[in-house]
């Protein structure tokens, strides 16, 4: 059976299983998860070589439709995770050409390498266009969330924060995602907070509050003395809340 053939067939095998196949993942905040990686990128696949150059590792080459952070790059490799646990035995992250996603990467010996557990997401996938708006508008704050602390699991694991988020009334004109930078003095105590990017005056101030009347005793920040916070708006069957993840 020659090259072309193999490649057919394997192209109808992806095709068939497709995106959908879901994995159980754990994410940090939406900040943290930005902050984390090398490589953001709304790209249109061209090539796909399967099991390439080992098991389990697909190299694929693209074309890039928009940056969203790093450096310009046409191929990754995407390391398909394998027997983590029982629920990610075979999680696998399937490209074919002509998809279109938003992909995300980290640098290694300079290879980009993507998993399936990274917050890739197809452009066929509903909130996608959504999706693509908030790294646009993380871009815009760059160098801010990369200077700033963005993770505390205090802070991440607060109850009352995560109710105060979800119980705010969410309006059509609100934006997408809103950014609050919390300003420490030098002993840790809570100097400020700013509105970096507004989500609406009325939110804002709501959020203010909560962040203030939030415990922030063990979570240390870094030189410039900010601890970053993103919101950002997520629909689903109950309606649009107010998430961290």
């Amino acid at each position: 059976m020659n090259k072309a053939l193999i490649a057919f067939f394997l192209s109808i095998f992806y095709s068939a299983y497709g995106a959908s196949q879901s994995c159980v993942c754990f994410r940090e905040n939406i900040a943290t998860d930005y902050k984390n990686v090398d490589f953001i990128a709304h790209v249109r696949i061209n090539e796909v070589y399967y099991n390439y150059p080992i098991e389990n590792q697909d190299y694929v080459r693209f074309d890039i439709l928009e940056i969203l952070k790093g450096p310009k790059n046409n191929s990754m490799i995407i390391q398909q995770e394998v027997g983590n646990n029982i629920n990610n035995d075979k999680c696998r992250l399937y490209l074919k050409a002509n998809d279109e996603l938003l992909i995300f990467g980290n640098l290694d010996n300079g290879q980009l390498i993507s998993k399936p557990c990274l917050r890739n997401k197809f452009a066929m996938d509903s909130g996608f266009v959504t999706e693509l708006n908030k790294y646009r508008t993380l871009r815009k704050h760059h160098k801010l969330i990369t200077d700033s602390r963005t993770f505390c699991t205090q802070f991440n694991d607060n109850i009352q924060f995560s109710t105060t988020l979800q119980n705010i009334l969410i309006k059509s004109n609100s934006k997408l995602i809103g950014i609050y930078a919390v300003v420490f003095n030098d002993d840790q105590t809570i100097n400020k907070t700013e509105v970096v990017e507004s989500l609406s005056r009325e939110i804002d101030v709501k959020i203010q509050i909560a962040l203030i009347k939030s415990s922030w005793a063990q979570c240390a920040v870094n030189n410039n003395n900010k601890f970053i916070v993103v919101v950002h708006k997520t629909s689903d069957e109950n309606g649009t809340r107010l998430f961290l993840h």
